[in-house]
Parts: structure tokens; C-alpha cells; sequence
């Protein structure tokens, strides 16, 4: 017995005499995602009414590799070390990418960008203090192309993690709770981030495709330049009436919203501003706010049969404004096509609201069935 004590003291003293090593913090291994059921097993139809994961893993590129790559580098590193990174371009799983650094004042940013700045599917940014400890605050995942589509990944607490699903700029759903550390988000795949928020939210609004709706058509109409001609001129010289409603069977204008909260981000980097009450319709002032059409658009578009009309007078400041939006289902998924009446062009609809995104306009629902 006491020469085993000897020996046990022996050897503590040993390993304390060793020099210490600094080691660098790695990224947690992310759960696996479920194993998906064989077919003909009691769970295969639960899982078969899941079209969306699928769909995801095939269509949809995502950085959550380069993330897992530069996790211990950058996202969970000091500011002091990680600002001097700057950029750098590496290629991931999606292809080719851009890891970079940005200060901030107190914060600072690292993005993970798949074009030459924040905008594309796949595309994330996480922010962190330079204060109380360098906390990570909170990231975002962008799940459509532009900025203002994503799940918003923020920690209440030490242990359970909350979504947000925005989809431009509309709360589609809040505070989703996750019973899992942050740290075990950030570089998730877009399809276990959409597994977690899935109750809370239905993906296949998004994640499915349908190019043979209506809709699908009439956006690919616009973007070829056909709808002043063939099958669709009848609808395009209808919608330049001055009374829509009356001239297209079954128009209406949208005056109400499901919708309660928004979230203008106005540096699209940032993933700290509070929420605001959705705008409202007001008649005596022209309307919605031009920022929140396309989530309208999207609210009204569930069955594909649809296409939105917007239009405001001219201005001192802008011309006569009217816009055939067309939120539609191709075969990657959701995406909005827009069209200038008044200049007969197609023209970019996420960037439709960027130059007053405070002008009202009026907002017609023009059902395409049949067509």
C-alpha cells in the first residue's frame, strides 16, 4: 500500500512538471440528421409527407462546411485575432466562396458568402461583441436570394437556442425554442435548421417545386420577354386599365395582412434590430409600404395560382409607377419574377423597394387560373 501511494504521488508530481498546451477550440460535431426510414416500415409514410428535406439537400447550396472549416478560426476566435483575417476566397461543398471579416464599431462580423457579397442562398453571417467576452450574438442563414430571407439562429440561454423564420422581411415564425447550444447551430446544414423550425413553420411553402403552375409559366414568360404577345397579352393589356379590379376577372385588392411583425434589417449584416408591428394598409396614403409587397406576394401565392399587381401615381419626385410581381414554385424552389408595365421590361425584384421603400402603393391579387 504505501509503495503505491509513493507511486501515485511520483507521478502527479511528473505530470505537473509537464509544460501546458494551448489548444484551440474545435467546432462541436452537430448531431446526425434522422436516418430517413426503408420504405415499406411503419415510419416510411410520416416521412414521406416531408417533401422539403429532400428538395433541400438537391437544390439548395449552403456553407455550412466552410464555417465548420474556419468554426475555431474565426467564429469562435477573439476579435483581436480574427479581424486581421480580412478575406479570403476558398471553394466548399457549393462550390466557390468568400470567408471574410468586418468590424463594426462594438461588433463584428464573420461572413460566409458564396458571391462577392452577402445576398445568395447559402450565404450566413454571425455576429459577435467586442464587449462582455466576445458573446456570440446571433447568425443568419439565407435561405432565398437577397437579404432579407433567412433563419435568424439567437441564444436566450446557455442551453436552449431560438429561430426566427423571415421571409422578406415578414416574421413567418418567432421564438422557435431548440434544446441545443448555439454553438451546435451556426454551422448546421439550411436542412436540420429547417428540421428544428419545421412545427413551427411549413418549409414546403418554400422548399417544393411546381414549374408547371400558372405562375411558373407566367414568370418565365416575363423573364423571356413574352408577355406583351401570344397567350399572356390579353392579361398584360388588361392590367394596364386604369380600373384592374374591374377589368380583370376575379382581381381584388389586398387590404389586410396575416402577418404581425417585420424585420427591415437596415445594414443587411446586422441580426440584432428588434422586430417591428408589420406595416398596415392605408387608403388615404396609397397603400402598403413598397419594403412589404413581396411578402405579401408570398403569403398570397400557397397555391400558385396568382400573380400581384402594383401600382402608385406619379410623384414629383418618381415616375407613374406599375409592376407585375409573380412570386412563383420553378424546379429550385420559391422565387419572385417582376415586370414593368409602364417600361415593358423585366426588372429585379428584390431589388423593387430599394430606392423608396417607403413609397405606398396599391396591391391587386390577379388569379391565373385558367391560364
Amino acid at each position: 500500500m504505501k509503495r503505491a501511494l509513493v507511486s501515485t504521488i511520483f507521478l502527479a508530481a511528473m505530470i505537473a512538471t509537464l509544460p501546458a498546451q494551448t489548444v484551440a477550440p474545435k467546432p462541436p460535431a452537430a448531431p446526425a440528421a434522422p436516418t430517413a426510414p426503408v420504405a415499406g416500415s411503419p415510419a416510411a409514410p410520416a416521412a414521406a409527407a416531408v417533401g422539403w428535406k429532400a428538395f433541400v439537400l438537391a437544390n439548395y447550396p449552403d456553407t455550412g462546411d466552410v464555417v465548420q472549416a474556419y468554426f475555431s478560426e474565426l467564429v469562435t476566435a477573439y476579435w483581436t485575432r480574427a479581424l486581421p483575417f480580412g478575406s479570403k476566397a476558398v471553394t466548399g461543398k457549393a462550390g466557390a466562396a468568400t470567408v471574410s471579416v468586418e468590424d463594426a464599431d462594438k461588433l463584428w462580423y464573420v461572413l460566409f458568402t458564396r458571391g462577392g457579397k452577402l445576398g445568395s442562398a447559402g450565404d450566413r453571417v454571425v455576429e459577435r461583441n467586442k464587449e462582455k467576452s466576445g458573446i456570440l450574438l446571433q447568425s443568419k442563414v439565407l435561405f432565398l436570394d437577397g437579404t432579407d430571407s433567412y433563419v435568424r439562429v439567437r441564444p436566450p440561454n446557455y442551453a436552449t437556442t431560438s429561430l426566427d423564420v423571415v421571409i422578406a422581411g415578414a416574421v413567418a415564425a418567432k421564438d422557435i425554442p431548440v434544446a441545443q447550444m448555439m454553438l451546435y447551430l451556426v454551422p448546421a446544414g439550411l436542412e436540420r435548421l429547417a428540421e428544428l423550425s419545421a412545427r413551427a413553420f411549413d418549409w414546403n411553402q418554400v422548399f417544393r417545386s411546381a414549374p408547371e403552375s400558372a405562375a411558373a409559366r407566367l414568370a418565365l414568360a416575363l423573364k423571356a420577354g413574352e408577355l406583351e404577345k401570344g397567350l399572356w397579352k390579353p392579361l398584360s393589356d388588361a392590367l394596364r386599365k386604369a380600373d384592374v379590379a374591374a377589368a380583370v376577372a376575379g382581381a381584388s385588392e389586398l387590404v389586410s395582412s396575416g402577418y404581425t411583425l417585420f424585420a427591415a434589417d437596415s445594414d443587411p449584416r446586422g441580426v440584432k434590430q428588434p422586430y417591428a408591428p408589420f406595416p398596415l394598409h392605408d387608403a388615404d396614403t396609397g397603400g402598403w409600404p413598397l419594403k412589404v409587397v413581396r411578402a405579401l406576394a408570398f403569403e398570397g401565392s400557397k397555391l400558385d395560382d396568382a400573380a400581384f399587381l402594383l401600382q402608385a401615381p406619379a410623384s414629383a419626385e418618381q415616375p407613374a409607377l406599375k409592376v407585375l410581381l409573380v412570386p412563383y414554385r420553378g424546379e429550385k424552389g420559391f422565387a419572385w419574377a417582376a415586370y414593368d408595365l409602364e417600361r415593358k421590361a423585366a426588372i429585379d425584384a428584390s431589388a423593387l423597394a430599394a430606392a423608396d421603400p417607403e413609397r405606398r402603393v396599391r396591391v391587386f391579387r390577379v388569379p391565373l387560373a385558367g391560364r
